[in-house]
């Protein structure tokens, strides 16, 4: 009996001993376990944390510092044509215990750029060239084969194109309607109709002086009066036969012979535009008014002569009135 109850006590003993060992042994586990955390726990300061949407990305000590590079980040994306440039997520610079684990410093701002969405919006003007227009307008009161121009000029117009980027990619684009900024104003063109006279006025202006007779001299021609340099005419086409100097009175003299036989003389200019045996068209620009040679005022006069043929100085003057009319 004795001997059992020895046996039972020692089997209990065991048993005891052997609980002790097992809690000793998951005591110490777990105290490792607990050490090992809290060795592998990066260290914290006290600063202020950059969040996106919430989440840790970036921390620092100066909280200026955090917000200037969201400010940057949102600057880097602006540009002459940006109207708004914003975060997409919910970026928020907050106090808090900043662990050494996260990006701070000079990599703070890679870290927050690569966490962020900005949304930019841009306008971009693109203004385009309208040509003008050419018309054709019928004139009776210009020649037949002649023109009078009116110059036009161009227009502009204005298209306006939205561009929607995510971190500088496109996403939307959208243009508006065309705005007419500037019309274009068409070139006329205006087309004589008129029939031509057989003769036409060699100048715009005035007679002073007719033919026949004049304070008890024979004139020989008219008298056109108008300013220095007023524009003349040939009066019909024909060839140039005198074009020069003339020291019998006329001053610088044009004579245009003509197919029908008779003679037009253009004295008293300022300057000639045309040489001898030059051919000149009806109405071309021969001559330029002046006062040249015996003359009491600026004035082109003017002569027609019969039977001169191709010899200036030829001929019978005639009534230049019968020919151009009144």
């Amino acid at each position: 009996m004795q001997g059992e109850l020895a046996a039972h006590f020692q089997s209990r003993s065991r048993c005891l001993w052997l609980c002790c060992l097992v809690m000793a042994t998951l005591a110490c586990f777990g105290l490792f376990q607990n050490w090992n955390a809290t060795a592998s726990e990066p260290n914290t300061h006290p600063g202020y944390l950059v969040l996106v949407d919430g989440v840790e990305v970036a921390g620092g000590t100066d909280a200026a510092e955090l917000n200037q590079i969201a400010d940057e980040l949102l600057d880097s994306y602006r540009t002459e044509h940006t109207t708004s440039a914003e975060f997409i997520n919910r970026v928020e610079v907050v106090p808090g215990e900043v662990s050494e684990a996260l990006p701070q410093k000079e990599v703070a701002a890679p870290a927050v750029a690569d966490a962020v969405k900005v949304r930019v919006e841009e306008e971009f003007n693109n203004y385009t060239e309208t040509e003008a227009d050419t018309i054709y307008l019928r004139d009776d009161t210009l020649y037949e084969g002649e023109y009078q121009t009116e110059e036009g000029h161009t227009g502009e117009e204005l298209t306006t194109q939205h561009v929607v980027s995510i971190n500088g990619e496109p996403r939307l684009v959208k243009t508006s309607g065309t705005v007419t900024v500037t019309e274009a104003e068409p070139t006329v063109i205006r087309m004589g109709t008129k029939t031509r006279p057989e003769y036409m006025w060699p100048a715009h202006g005035s007679v002073s002086s007719y033919f026949g007779n004049d304070n008890g001299r024979t004139h020989k021609g008219i008298d056109i009066t108008g300013g220095t340099g007023t524009n003349i005419y040939a009066s019909r086409a024909g060839k140039v036969i005198f074009a020069g100097w003339n020291d019998g009175g006329f001053g610088n003299l044009v004579v245009i012979a003509h197919d029908n036989g008779t003679q037009t003389y253009y004295a008293h200019n300022s300057s000639i535009l045309v040489h001898t045996g030059e051919s000149v068209a009806q109405g071309q620009h021969i001559a330029e008014m002046g006062t040249s040679g015996r003359s009491s005022g600026v004035h082109c006069h003017f002569e027609v002569r019969v039977g001169g043929g191709n010899e200036p100085f030829a001929g019978t003057p005639v009534n230049p009135m019968s020919y151009i009319g009144k």
